[in-house]
């Protein structure tokens, strides 16, 4: 449904970001 593929949608971008953010603390802690 299109419920389920804007939650996977979300769910991917969060992850995304956390990585980006993990990077950027490993890269300028």
């Amino acid at each position: 449904t299109v419920l389920v593929e804007d939650f996977m949608d979300a769910a991917t971008a969060k992850q995304i970001l956390l990585d980006s953010i993990n990077r950027y603390n490993e890269t300028y802690a």
